[in-house]
């Protein structure tokens, strides 16, 4: 998910960039100019844009139940195991990393 955010993100930043870095050489071709940057976001497609903020919302979701998990394994909460969603591969391979770097911490010790 995080390239498909970077992706859409890169796309946007390219297209804002490109149609503000062009300089008018003339005064009509700066009348187009501001006319075109002043609608800027009808240059850029929307559809990218609710994608990438979709995206974005989900993204924000995962990593804030994720750190619930890892507040509640960090605070030896008896009952973090309860936030573990095993649908969600993502959190499952997270929370299994977070106990095999805890067991890795405790040999070493």
């Amino acid at each position: 998910m995080n390239n498909e955010i970077l992706e859409y993100a890169k796309e946007l930043k390219k297209r804002s960039e490109r149609l503000i870095s062009v300089e008018p050489e003339t005064n009509d071709d700066r009348a187009e100019w501001d006319e075109a940057l002043n609608h800027w976001d009808v240059l850029i497609d929307p559809r990218l844009l609710i994608k990438l903020c979709n995206l974005l919302e989900a993204s924000i979701k995962i990593n804030d139940d994720n750190n619930k998990l890892i507040e509640a394994f960090c605070a030896d909460d008896a009952d973090w195991h309860k936030l573990i969603d095993k649908k969600n591969m993502e959190r499952s391979q997270l929370i299994d990393l977070i106990i095999k770097l805890s067991e890795e911490c405790h040999e070493s010790k």
